[in-house]
């Protein structure tokens, strides 16, 4: 505890515990910023540690290793007709998307595979991708007690699709779960993880920067003051009821994302000035309507509730 008014200080502060929150909080640990990760729930995981456990990562370094080549150009094709084939346009310099769209999907091929380097390097990932020449009578070893088929993209069908095999990033043979390996990491690195602690506003200065954190643990209120910053990676809000009412079309039964996906950051980062965007969209899958009334969260669940 700090000498004034606040309860925790830190160079940077992270919000969420999922995988995109761990990568944050060990690359800064690792450049040597003090590191203090605040996590809702009362484990750590996040949504991450409800799904396949895989990322996908366009030119990663394992299909690099196989001699399989990952053209940008093409990659970049695919990746906006799938993320916005309401603008696609084959031809356009921006294929069709709006020059802020398009800058976000050059900016994930140019830096995901960097960003997978940098983890191994760091001891924060230990990953491979899946072959990019599927054999269906070999399943692979996620080295988790999991095993799965080679996992093709979305949309592998499509011409824009080029390697529609190997962009799957999965913990190698007897490797730990990937947010299994980011935590390991960020403990090795000194962060400090707490739990049971919910973001509710972001302090800022007279002049807008982010300076800290207002937190709520149990029935106490907490501040967090950050010296460097704040990084915000707590995930999404299909498990608040009015926000998905909205933003998202049609019904939603249920979600397999974490409990606490109750989109704390929609909330915070309207009042903080933030301009949010792509709200509509989701990773939408068909459940049974009767477990969802029943049971909102749905993932993993196939058995009927009793």
């Amino acid at each position: 505890m700090t000498d004034d008014i606040f309860d925790h200080e830190a160079d940077v502060l992270v919000v969420g515990s999922g995988g995109a929150a761990f990568a944050a909080a060990v690359t800064a640990a690792a450049e040597g910023a003090s590191v203090i990760m605040f996590e809702r729930n009362d484990a750590v995981g996040g949504t991450t540690a409800l799904s396949g456990g895989t990322a996908w990562i366009p030119d990663n370094p394992s299909l690099r290793a196989q001699g399989q080549v990952d053209d940008r150009d093409d990659a970049l094709r695919y990746m906006c007709r799938m993320s916005h084939p309401q603008w696609y346009c084959d031809g356009h310099p921006t294929f069709g998307l709006p020059e802020d769209s398009y800058g976000l999907i050059e900016a994930f091929y140019d830096n995901g595979s960097r960003a997978v380097e940098y983890l191994t390097s760091v001891g924060g990932l230990d990953v491979v991708a899946d072959d990019a020449v599927p054999d269906p009578s070999r399943p692979v070893d996620l080295g988790y007690g999991v095993t799965l088929p080679e996992m093709p993209d979305y949309g592998a069908e499509l011409p824009e699709d080029k390697v529609p095999n190997g962009r799957h990033c999965t913990p190698g043979p007897g490797a730990p779960a990937i947010i299994e390996q980011l935590e390991l990491a960020a403990r090795k690195h000194g962060v400090e993880v707490l739990l049971e602690h919910r973001a509710v506003r972001l302090l800022q200065n007279a002049e807008r920067a982010a300076v800290g954190l207002e937190l709520r643990y149990r029935h106490l209120t907490v501040l967090a003051r950050a010296r460097q910053a704040v990084v915000f990676a707590s995930g999404g809000f299909a498990h608040d009821s009015e926000l998905v009412r909205r933003y998202l079309p049609g019904r939603v039964f249920g979600s397999c994302s974490t409990a606490g996906a109750r989109g704390d950051f929609v909330r915070i980062g309207v009042e903080a000035g933030a301009l949010l965007g792509n709200m509509g969209n989701a990773w939408w899958k068909q459940v049974p309507v009767e477990i969802a009334l029943q049971v909102t969260l749905t993932a993993g669940r196939v058995d009927p509730v009793g």
